[in-house]
């Protein structure tokens, strides 16, 4: 038996490490001064799940809003993989966009949401259906990470590569938000953190989630 629905939401022990985003709590969109606790151990997960070829890499992993599944995403293929939550199979599948470098999935009501490593997002309808949003990001942001904070509705994006134009981000990485109630792309980062602080981590960020 996998460990249950919040437990999973929480904590996917398939990422190399999950970066926490703790300014969430204090209100702060610099995270230079704050220390985060991390509850999980990467080294002795509770469920071990051996997946097929085709999932040798995924670059993203959400609960779907049934509390059913895992959807899945790799690094190459527009495919949402759903994976049961009793055995680890692969129920069903379902194509959204080319191949391409899809970095992150999210499930937020009826709708799943996926990222492109250039910022791109694609809305996926329970029909199957497929909307691109096009964000001002760009494949130099590289974006690497992608959740949804339940608190402001919105998705949060995290950028592997560079944070943005101008001296306030040098030496940061920078997490971009998609405003959901307005349909919104916000040109500021919600959140800037410095690289010495990830640099600092035993494992480098493969994912994001809001705790």
């Amino acid at each position: 038996m996998l460990p249950d629905a919040g437990y999973i939401r929480y904590c996917c022990t398939l990422c190399a490490l999950i970066l926490s985003v703790w300014a969430c709590q204090s209100g702060s969109s610099d995270t230079s001064k704050g220390e985060s606790t991390f509850p999980y151990r990467f080294d002795a997960p509770d469920t071990t799940i051996v997946l097929p070829p085709s999932l040798r890499e995924i670059s993203g992993l959400s609960l779907s809003s049934d509390g059913h599944h895992l959807l899945a995403v790799n690094d190459e293929e527009g495919i949402v993989f759903f994976i049961n939550l009793e055995n680890g199979a692969i129920d069903s599948t379902l194509e959204f966009a080319r191949h391409g470098d899809y970095e992150g999935i999210e499930a937020v009501g009826e709708y799943i949401y996926v990222v492109k490593s250039n910022g791109k997002l694609y809305r996926i309808s329970p029909d199957g259906k497929t909307e691109t949003i096009e964000t001002s990001l760009h494949g130099g942001n590289n974006v690497e990470g992608l959740c949804y904070d339940a608190l402001h509705g919105r998705l949060l994006l995290a950028c592997k590569g560079e944070a943005g134009e101008g001296a306030r981000f040098k030496g940061k990485k920078a997490v971009y938000a998609y405003d959901l109630h307005n349909d919104q792309f916000l040109e500021s980062p919600v959140y800037l953190l410095n690289r010495d602080t990830i640099a600092a981590q035993k494992r480098l960020p493969g994912g994001l989630v809001q705790r």
